[in-house]
């Protein structure tokens, strides 16, 4: 939930600013307006990428620590992220509304927008990236530990063995793509990179979660779920994933 709000927003906020700075002009202290718009998209959008850490923790802890998950994720704990989550990006950009924005002459003297003035654009960018690379160093090798653990487990079934390496490419897939689309977006940092890392995680647990699917089209695959003998949340305990609040 948490998550999808901030992409959601900052999505939004992209929007509105591509509206005040383009097709409705002659803002009364368009420069503050600007400002603060695009440090909304800053905010919001390390708060995704903080979200996505903290939903891969969840998946993480779900798989390769089944009996101590719930100690782990604690009431307070929990909420203790969430608070961090949207806390630390706002602290990271406090500064940004309050310094001098820069534009960008064009033949019609109203000109274009393009950030603040000084070093702290440059410090924008490298707290922004920061946050990028830091899903891509923590994702993947939590992802990987809950692959090889989903290994070990199919070791030991006999019964569910078949569809277990569907789950592990599943996994495989999303690390992948969302780890890319991370990078991606720390090396542009535009609005069409920025909208595209934001929707890949729904698009993609759409396209690789049966069960998602399932409620969503309940139409489509309701003789499929009649003729399934076993669901892929029996197949062990550790594959089973929480509802996580992030």
């Amino acid at each position: 939930m948490a998550t999808g709000t901030s992409a959601i927003s900052n999505v939004l906020v992209n929007f509105a600013m591509r509206i005040v700075d383009v097709r409705f002009r002659w803002f009364w202290q368009r420069d503050g307006l600007c400002n603060i718009l695009t440090w909304l998209s800053h905010y919001f959008a390390l708060c995704l990428t903080l979200g996505k850490i903290l939903t891969v923790m969840t998946r993480f802890t779900s798989i390769c620590m089944p009996t101590t998950e719930r100690k782990f994720w604690t009431k307070r704990k929990t909420y203790s992220f969430l608070i961090g989550m949207y806390v630390l990006p706002f602290l990271a950009f406090a500064f940004y509304p309050f310094q001098e924005a820069a534009f960008a002459s064009t033949p019609d003297g109203y000109g274009r927008y393009l950030g603040i003035k000084g070093d702290w654009y440059k410090a924008t960018k490298a707290i922004g990236t920061v946050g990028y690379i830091l899903f891509f160093f923590t994702a993947v090798p939590m992802c990987g530990l809950a692959i090889c653990r989903l290994r070990e487990d199919r070791l030991a079934l006999t019964s569910t063995s078949r569809s277990v390496p569907k789950y592990e490419r599943s996994l495989l897939v999303q690390a992948t793509v969302l780890t890319g689309t991370h990078l991606l977006k720390a090396g542009l940092q535009y609005m069409i990179p920025n909208t595209l890392s934001s929707f890949a995680e729904p698009v993609l647990l759409l396209f690789t979660s049966p069960q998602l699917r399932m409620e969503l089209f309940p139409r489509f695959y309701r003789n499929r779920v009649r003729n399934q003998s076993i669901p892929l949340t029996t197949f062990s305990n550790s594959a089973a994933l929480p509802n996580s609040p992030f």
